[in-house]
């Protein structure tokens, strides 16, 4: 079962680089979400499911070691996606769609 999707991912963004709350989704069945109207600027994104190591983008275990993400409103930033670990590794693929 490695690299399948999984839903109900808690996707949280944070405005970057003071660490304040934005606003969060989830992932549907597939695996799939996406977070609309943010204002453009920078985040970093955390991510966690009950069961899995909880992460924060790209990788990193913390907010001070993620990666930034910029978001030009109104354009969509793809593939700013994820991988939870615990008990499969699992794809999380995700947009980020800027206010218009």
């Amino acid at each position: 079962m490695t690299g399948q999707p999984l839903n109900s991912v808690y996707v949280a963004a944070y405005s970057a680089p003071i660490y304040s709350y934005v606003g969060y989704v989830y992932s549907n069945n597939w695996g799939f979400y996406q977070m609309t109207k943010l204002p453009g600027g920078s985040y970093k994104m955390y991510f966690s499911r009950n069961g899995y190591k909880p992460q924060w983008y790209d990788r990193a275990a913390d907010f001070a070691s993620a990666l930034t993400v910029t978001v030009s409103a109104p354009n969509d930033t793809p593939d700013v996606n994820a991988y939870l670990r615990y008990p499969y590794d699992v794809y999380l693929p995700l947009v980020l769609r800027g206010a218009p």
